[in-house]
């Protein structure tokens, strides 16, 4: 399968990058001069090349918190020694330079604290922009509507090798399009019970037979144990308890969207996929809220407000969670394609629906909007139903699939189980532990 290659995804990934990003590359031209401090502020002054000078100004309290001295911030842990509760409400600077020789801002506080801010910290919290761009939360995402030719090649592609050298390309490519794709993965050794029903039996990994699945993982982040397990196995199994453990068709959907906090990256290793049917099929989410955005905002609206009940109630299990379909990121900024803000996740699988608790009796919502929910939730699903807005191939044995499952849409089509074998084994990674790696393998967190 022909695919984007590391370079391909990175060309993306940049198209994303904000107009901060350049702007920051251009600081060594840039000085900083203070202009005055008083019982409540310090501002300083910005000399932009071939510009007016602009004002930036902090507040005294803001800096004193923020303060990273050995004193406030313990040298080894790089945790701080005091809570924000104790800086005296009416701090102040005693004394206050920039120093000539490296641009930071040296100051004397009036409870004797002493404090120096370098010149990227000061640039980077002057504004919104600067402390979203420093977070990773404004490198904005490619909607695969934008994508001239949906299909598998746009998927980035590596060498199995290749990402354990280095993942980073895997990790901004999940970010950009939601989905990565590795090949050549070791063979994957072990003996799947078929007596057992639930995800957690069969393999157990050691030094000379690890789990394949779970190395991949940890080169991105730690892996997420669930009630099935740190890993578990998507094979046919007789008197299943997920819909997963069948050969019947499996719709796109996301997984655990009943926990708390469900998985920010699924992992499917393919080790066995010689049956006739099974093709994987991917959908992007975004996209499809993004298109009810800009066609039917009262839908979008109530999608947005009317929360979906998902449950897990069988086998001596009973999770439940709420959520609304469309969660918006409230300070990631205006998306141009609908002028409503960023998206953060997408909560949708129907195959672990339970009742709609939010529009039964003494439901809170309206005959309209509750209209325009379901009017919503049709357009979505006549969305990512449409061929063309789909991904659909056979992965390859011995391939592992990564892919944001707070975004991409995962399904099967039924197989012939007695035609081949199939078996697949997955994991997942927490959304906090990729972000982590997104972060630092673009050198933003770094002051």
């Amino acid at each position: 399968m022909k695919a984007f290659t590391s370079s391909g995804s990175r060309v993306l990934f940049a198209r994303a990058t904000s107009t901060s990003a350049r702007q920051f590359a251009s600081s060594a031209r840039r000085a900083l001069k203070l202009h005055q401090f008083d019982a409540r502020n310090i501002t300083l002054t910005e000399l932009l090349p071939e510009q007016p000078e602009q004002e930036i100004q902090f507040r005294n309290f803001f800096l004193r918190d923020a303060c990273t001295s050995a004193e406030s911030v313990d040298v080894s842990t790089s945790q701080k020694n005091f809570s924000t509760a104790r800086v005296p409400a009416d701090i102040k600077a005693v004394a206050a330079s920039v120093n000539p020789d490296n641009g930071a801002l040296e100051i004397t506080w009036s409870d004797g604290a002493s404090s120096k801010y370098t010149q990227a910290f000061l640039r980077r919290n002057a504004t919104l922009q600067g402390r979203r761009h420093f977070r990773h939360l404004d490198m904005h995402y490619t909607l695969w509507d934008k994508v001239p030719k949906l299909s598998a090649e746009i998927i980035h592609k590596i060498e199995y090798k290749d990402f354990i050298e280095n993942p980073n390309s895997v990790v901004q490519a999940l970010h950009d399009l939601g989905i990565a794709y590795i090949v050549n993965v070791p063979e994957q050794t072990g003996i799947i019970d078929n007596t057992k029903t639930g995800g957690t039996f069969g393999l157990e990994g050691t030094a000379e037979k690890p789990v394949m699945v779970e190395q991949i993982a940890n080169r991105i982040g730690y892996v997420k144990e669930t009630f099935y397990g740190r890993s578990w196995n998507v094979v046919s199994v007789p008197d299943a308890k997920n819909v997963a453990y069948t050969s019947v068709y499996l719709p796109l959907h996301m997984d655990l969207c009943y926990y708390e906090s469900p998985p920010g990256v699924q992992l499917l290793h393919v080790i066995k996929n010689s049956t006739t049917g099974g093709e994987s099929l991917f959908a992007d989410s975004f996209a499809a809220v993004s298109h009810i955005a800009r066609t039917d905002p009262e839908a979008y609206d109530a999608l947005k407000e009317i929360p979906i009940s998902y449950h897990y109630d069988n086998d001596g299990y009973h999770y439940y969670y709420s959520r609304p379909l469309v969660v918006e990121d409230p300070y990631g900024g205006i998306d141009p394609n609908t002028n409503r803000p960023y998206l953060k996740v997408v909560n949708y699988s129907p195959p672990f629906q339970g009742p709609l608790d939010a529009i039964a009796p003494g439901s809170p919502y309206s005959d309209a909007q509750v209209d325009a929910f379901v009017r919503g939730l049709r357009a979505f699903e006549d969305y990512i139903e449409e061929k063309q807005n789909q991904i659909e191939f056979k992965m390859e044995e011995n391939c592992c699939v990564l892919f944001m499952n707070r975004r991409t849409l995962h399904a099967r089509n039924e197989f012939d189980k007695e035609s081949g074998e199939r078996w697949f084994r997955g994991t997942y990674i927490d959304l906090d532990a990729y972000q982590s790696k997104l972060r630092v393998a673009n050198n933003l967190t770094r002051h």
